[in-house]
Order: structure tokens, then sequence, then C-alpha cells
């Protein structure tokens, strides 16, 4: 086995199990490097508060990476396994993560030589995890209802398993983040409770950064990326028994803000229980995106109208001013209990296009799917925002 090759290549020590996991998840890595973006690098942070962070990600670590796997990167360094460009940090908003490729040794020696390039992880995933506020893992009863959300994450694994997914003809010289999953999804809900959170996670292309998406390829057929636009905002209006698609307008529009801007601000709002909360959490998400470029036009068309509290609350009220049937979900928390709701609309819409034998995939509120499926889709949105939400519809873009 290839793994065990390379646990003894670099003479690591340790459970077996932690090196094994660790082994197996550097191999899949530049297996997932080669087949899909050769010249790029994989993303790979070697800060300990990195691992701590992915022990409680939903859409990274499934397998429980920890901080040891520093120790195999290093020692596959050595070897001549593993090259890197190491990243920094510096006191201006600005820094790099480390980059790591395969070499072409291990190229040789062991995607080529154990012919990994063809291998798919077949881990046995959970298809439901539920986590407390402390993002820890609890146990919950089976009812029909649990039964059924795990046999649609089933069925749905088994047959995209079996769809051949790819990623060519990039230019791009961004580089993707470490993955430690393949095909397979699974749905996390959250603060220990079934109708809290439940999207979905884990399969590759979730983790793929945004400019890498529109060259994913289903079965050698190009695709394109379909989304519910402001969707929470439009889940809300049908908490309120309002449609409203039928005003046919972007509610992110706002006379003297950008789009972006007030979307990140009413984000931060539906998650956060007070205003001060909500201002604070805005403007670092604002900060840690443009604050590299402070000087930049970026910066101050993003961040500038709400990098004051009374700027925050002035974006707020302007909002409200444009929706006063929200007033009343605007930091309260619910934005779990949205995730809820748009998350069973996907579960949905997987199930319908499983039924049929069409490939699709989710990305929270968007769908990767080729182009001659899009009617299909729409249908199965459609039919889903009955069964969830029948006045919170939102136009598919």
């Amino acid at each position: 086995m290839a793994a065990d090759k390379l646990a003894k290549e670099l003479s690591l020590t340790g459970q077996k199990k932690h090196i094994t996991r660790n082994t197996i998840t550097l191999l899949i890595n530049c297996t997932h490097q080669q087949k899909f973006y050769k010249d790029q690098y994989i993303k790979f942070g070697k800060a300990e508060n990195y691992f701590r962070e992915l022990k409680t990600s939903g859409n990274l670590n499934t397998i429980g990476i920890s901080y040891t796997f520093i120790d195999l990167i290093n020692k596959a360094i050595e070897n001549d396994l593993i090259e890197e460009k190491i990243g920094f940090h510096d006191r201006n908003w600005s820094g790099r993560i480390t980059r790591i490729k395969p070499t072409e040794k291990l190229i040789s020696e062991y995607i080529d030589a154990y012919d990994l390039h063809n291998a798919k992880t077949e881990r046995k995933l959970e298809p439901l995890v539920l986590r407390d506020r402390n993002k820890t893992s609890k146990s919950f009863n089976t009812t029909s209802q649990v039964k059924r959300y795990q046999d649609i994450v089933r069925r749905y694994n088994n047959f995209i398993g079996k769809q051949s997914l790819a990623l060519s003809g990039s230019n791009t010289t961004q580089n993707s983040n470490v993955i430690f999953d393949d095909y397979h999804v699974y749905r996390v809900f959250n603060n220990s409770s079934l109708t809290h959170g439940g999207r979905f996670y884990g399969a590759w292309w979730i983790n793929l950064q945004s400019e890498l998406r529109p060259h994913i390829t289903i079965n050698g057929a190009t695709t394109i990326e379909l989304d519910f636009q402001a969707q929470h905002v439009y889940l809300m209006y049908g908490l309120e028994g309002i449609s409203y698609l039928e005003k046919k307008e972007d509610p992110y529009e706002l006379d003297g803000y950008h789009r972006n801007t007030v979307k990140k601000a009413i984000l931060t709002a539906i998650n956060t229980t007070n205003m001060t909360g909500a201002f604070r959490a805005c403007l670092k998400e604002l900060k840690d995106k443009y604050g590299s470029a402070v000087r930049s036009m970026d910066y101050f068309t993003y961040v500038s109208p709400v990098d004051t509290k009374a700027g925050y609350e002035g974006l707020i009220y302007a909002f409200l001013a444009k929706h006063p049937p929200l007033e009343k979900h605007l930091h309260t928390n619910i934005g779990n209990t949205l995730m809820y709701l748009d998350s069973q609309i996907c579960s949905h819409i997987l199930d319908h296009m499983t039924e049929r034998e069409l490939p699709v995939l989710p990305i929270h509120d968007s769908f990767i799917l080729r182009k001659d499926d899009q009617n299909e889709l729409i249908i199965a949105a459609t039919a889903a925002y009955q069964k969830v939400c029948p006045k919170g519809i939102a136009p598919l873009l």
C-alpha cells in the first residue's frame, strides 16, 4: 500500500492510525493536485490554530487531521517528496499561506507506481453530523425523518461517485485549498438541533476556489453554476407570508452602498444577537478581505461605509426602510434556521436530480451542472420551495 511505503520511507513514529490517516491525506491531495490543477500549489497552513480550526470545520477536516501532519510534511520535504513555498504574515493585514506541491519523485514513486490517478476515497462518512455550540459531535435519535435525510445523502453519494468529474482548461494562477475529502457529501446540523444548519459539506468542489469552478466538467461536458440570489432575504420574507420574488428587484441594492457591503452586513446581522456584535463581526470580515489593500479603491468601496458603528447602523436602517417586514429578524441569530431551510431545499433538489440520474454538484445555495440539465434543476427547485417555504422562493440565476 502506498501509504505504508511512505510512512516507512519517512520513518514516521506514533500511533499507526494517525500515521495512516496523515499519509493517506497527503497522497490524496497530491494526486488531486496532479489530476485537476498540475501547475498550481496546495494551500497549507503551518500554524497550530489552522489545525484547531480544521478540527471544528464542517467542510474540510472530516478525518481528524491534527498538528502532527506538519511533521509528515517536513519529513517529506527533507526527502525530496514535497516542494514548499513558505508563507508569511505581517502587521499590515498582509500575508500568504504556505503552499506545497508534489515533486517528480513523489509522482513517479507513489502516484504513478501505485496508479493513484484513478483511485477514489472510500471513507465511510456518516451522512449526518450533529454538533453542539462548542462544535462537539453529539448523538441523535434515528427517527423516520432522520432516516429520510440519511437515505437522500447516501443515494446521492452513490450516484455522484460513479460520475466522471474533472477540472480542466484552467489558466488561473490561483492555488487551491488542501482537500481532505473527495466525492462524498454529508450534512452538518448545529446547536444540538436537527433544525439548525444542515448544510452539505465534504466534497472537493465545495472547497474549490470560485475562480476554478467554471472549469469543472461532468462526464466530459462543460458546466454552468446557478445560484439562488439573496436566498436568506427571500426566505425571511417567506416566513412572513410575503413573496418578494414578485417585486422583481435585488433586495441588496441600496442607494449609496455597494451591494457586497450590504450583503455582508445583512448576513452578519442575521447571525448575531445585537447591533454591536454584528458591527464588529462585519468590519472584521471586510478588513480581513480588503485590509491588505487599505489604500485601494476596493477597500474604501467595501469597508468605509461601515467602518464605524454609526456607519453600520446607518446601513441597517437604510435596509429596513426598504424592507420593514424584516426588522423582527435582524440581530436575532435566525441564520441557523435559514440555513436549515436552504439545506432542506438543497436536499430536495439533490433527491429530485438523483432520481432522474442527472448529476449536480451542490455548494450551499448554488449548483454546478451541465447546461442541458438546467431546466430540470429549475423544476426541482420550484418543487423544493413548495415543500419547504412556498412564499420564500428566490430567483435562480
